[in-house]
């Protein structure tokens, strides 16, 4: 792999990491706290208090998962060193 190619991966992986974060990311923690205000504020009994709790728990889920793709992108040894020498094993 050319080191332009490599580069131009590298930029995308952090563009991708970068979006999924400031993004996608972000709103998944606003749905979180609304989702949290809105079971506080249910007068309607118990079960729809809890039907809310478990749609803010499905969303923290979605939180970890969209953490975890963001780690997958950039480990940390990729984000510190580079794609080129990460797969090379060589020290930056």
């Amino acid at each position: 792999m050319s080191g332009m190619m490599i580069a131009a991966a590298e930029n995308e992986r952090r563009h991708l990491a970068r979006a999924l974060h400031d993004d996608f990311l972000q709103n998944l923690v606003v749905l979180t706290i609304r989702m949290k205000l809105l079971a506080d504020e249910r007068d309607d009994g118990e079960e729809g208090s809890v039907r809310v709790r478990g749609f803010a728990e499905d969303i923290r889920g979605a939180i970890l998962g969209v953490k975890r793709m963001i780690r997958g992108l950039l480990p940390p040894e990729l984000d510190k060193r580079g794609l080129s020498s990460a797969l090379g094993g060589r020290a930056a």
